[in-house]
């Protein structure tokens, strides 16, 4: 549903994974479709209010990642995520899947 959202309906039909997620974040980067981009804080506020919320790193060498945020408060600036990749998990701190990496946050306005 969340692709449904951000990226053209000739694309969704590809099955090409890789290629939705660079699209999905340039979407979400140049501020379309009613995504901001807003800090940690904001982002895990807004998830506990019902708000679609994800964080995304940027790999400029290849594939990066993107991850939603969960309702529940983690520490600052460290929200908690729901993740599937080389690890998978469904409550963990945003520091569990990304790291130190710098990450971007979305929120959708819809």
């Amino acid at each position: 549903m969340l692709h449904q959202l951000l990226l053209p309906t000739a694309l969704l039909k590809t099955g090409d994974a890789v290629a939705r997620s660079g699209i999905l974040r340039q979407a979400l980067a140049t501020r379309v479709r009613n995504w901001d981009k807003v800090s940690a804080d904001e982002a895990s506020k807004a998830a506990s209010q019902g708000i679609p919320a994800l964080v995304c790193w940027k790999n400029v060498t290849g594939i990066g990642d993107i991850a939603v945020v969960c309702p529940e408060k983690g520490e600052p600036n460290k929200p908690r995520i729901a993740q599937a990749g080389s690890i998978n998990f469904k409550n963990g701190l945003v520091t569990d899947g990304f790291g130190d990496r710098p990450v971007s946050y979305f929120i959708y306005k819809g």
